[in-house]
């Protein structure tokens, strides 16, 4: 959320506006101010006697100079569930991290990594599907599971016009897509049904447009994978989603409620 101040003080977060509004109040603009139009900086300094401001991250862009209070489009108030991190919104996720992925320290105890710190997972551990811990780069120490929360981005949803046939002028059909929100949540389901107490082993199959879950099933001195009638079907109007298969077919398989904004043609 972005609040308008009159006057801000030393360590706020703030955003700039945007390129064009800094032309006009700058007129010429350098690269090295450019670069930052509706990005995310931290005030270091407010020069005595003036609502002018430099930044924390201008001695690492070589800029000399002063931001006025007008430059600046208001302070940027986290809620206590996002960050906002190279000028992007990310979701605070408290689930087990896969490699690329950006994750946040929340405690910095028995590794080298401050509190606070953002990484890019390099390494995860596989010592057990539950475990979680991981190396980060650039990053001291394997931190575990409970000392960091994953960073998922937050995307603006925007709405697309359906397409219209030029000839007859009849909405043609749209596949359902999802979104980074929705196949983030659909992450989170599958993880948790598949670490819940007691949960027997399974294991995911993709067949054409069919997503499905076998369960190991163990008699006697034999043991395999039983037959499974969970499974998810992408129809023709259904973007084919790994995530959102697996979701479906992990709940058939446990009894679990789909999410609400999963409708009940879900198959």
């Amino acid at each position: 959320m972005i609040i308008k101040q009159d006057k801000y003080t030393v360590g706020d977060v703030v955003r700039i506006v945007d390129l064009e509004t800094l032309k006009k109040i700058e007129g010429d603009i350098t690269k090295s101010k450019g670069i930052w139009a509706r990005k995310v900086m931290t005030i270091k300094e407010q020069i005595k006697g003036t609502k002018d401001y430099r930044m924390v991250e201008d001695a690492a862009n070589g800029y000399i100079g002063y931001w006025f209070s007008d430059m600046i489009q208001g302070k940027v108030v986290e809620d206590m569930d996002t960050i906002t991190h190279d000028g992007k919104q990310y979701r605070k996720v408290q689930r087990r991290a896969r490699v690329g992925e950006l994750v946040l320290i929340v405690d910095g105890d028995g590794h080298g990594n401050p509190v606070g710190t953002v990484g890019k997972v390099k390494y995860v551990y596989e010592i057990t599907p539950t475990t979680g811990w991981i190396d980060i780069e650039f990053g001291d120490g394997c931190i575990r599971l409970e000392q960091y929360v994953v960073l998922a981005p937050v995307t603006m949803s925007n709405e697309p016009h359906p397409p219209v046939c030029p000839s007859c002028g009849q909405i043609l059909p749209v596949k359902r897509t999802y979104t980074a929100e929705q196949i983030e949540e659909a992450r989170e389901i599958v993880y948790r049904l598949m670490t819940a107490e007691n949960n027997e082993a399974i294991c995911f199959f993709r067949h054409g447009q069919k997503t499905g879950v076998r369960k190991l099933v163990n008699k006697g001195d034999k043991v395999w994978f039983e037959k499974s009638t969970n499974k998810a079907e992408c129809s023709d109007t259904d973007e084919c989603q790994d995530d959102i298969g697996r979701m479906v077919a992990l709940s058939k398989l446990t009894g679990t409620p789909l999410p609400e904004w999963l409708d009940s043609g879900a198959r």
